[in-house]
């Protein structure tokens, strides 16, 4: 049963939170030094930052990842007008395999553990994108969306595609290499997402 969009708005602000935690929690994976320490550094900040190359470019990727998912959490709520049990369920377990993601950089912040931390990092960030997708799915199917927005709800669908196929890309690029694997996700994602948009069926005009 269909619930008011009390739902939605609480579901909205926990999601909020979580990638509030997500975020924050990233930052703290910064490289870090006492003010004595920095005092002896050439660089100051800058220096204690690049000492860890690795680890600082691991963890913009993270935040680049959050920002995305938070964005299009808001893009996905923006066009459903209610949730229910089954919607909400799918959204936060997309965002929980993201904490996975996390986890994956919270253990092997320079990535000396190799393959299989970028195996656990794609792989969760897989299951997070198909979930998503499967509750944007959901959504259209179960009436979640006023019919006003049907349409933008499936061109979003069919663009949102490239979250899981990128996400499937780099899981099977989880051998090649860190910088392989990193390119994969900024050129992937944007040219599957362009592409999938341009295949997108105009939606029908009334007479």
């Amino acid at each position: 049963m269909v619930r008011d969009d009390r739902t939605l708005t609480a579901l909205n602000r926990f999601l909020d939170v979580l990638f509030a935690l997500a975020f924050f929690r990233t930052i703290e994976f910064l490289p870090r030094a006492g003010g004595n320490e920095l005092s002896t550094l050439p660089y100051g900040i800058l220096s204690a930052i690049g000492s860890s190359p690795a680890n600082v470019t691991r963890v913009a990727f993270c935040l680049i990842v959050i920002v995305y998912y938070w964005s299009r959490k808001n893009t996905l709520l923006a066009v459903v007008q209610t949730a229910n049990g089954t919607f909400s369920l799918l959204s936060v377990a997309s965002v929980a395999a993201l904490f996975v993601f996390l986890y994956a950089l919270a253990v092997d912040p320079t990535y000396v553990g190799g393959w299989p931390t970028l195996l656990l990092q794609s792989g969760s960030l897989l299951v997070a994108s198909v979930l998503g997708y499967g509750a944007l799915r959901y959504a259209i199917g179960a009436g979640l969306v006023p019919s006003s927005l049907e349409a933008s709800a499936q061109r979003l669908a069919r663009i949102d595609l490239s979250n899981p196929l990128t996400a499937l890309i780099a899981t099977a690029l989880s051998w090649s290499g860190l910088t392989l694997w990193t390119l994969s996700w900024f050129v992937c994602m944007p040219l599957l997402g362009f592409l999938l948009g341009k295949t997108t069926k105009p939606a029908a005009h009334s007479p």
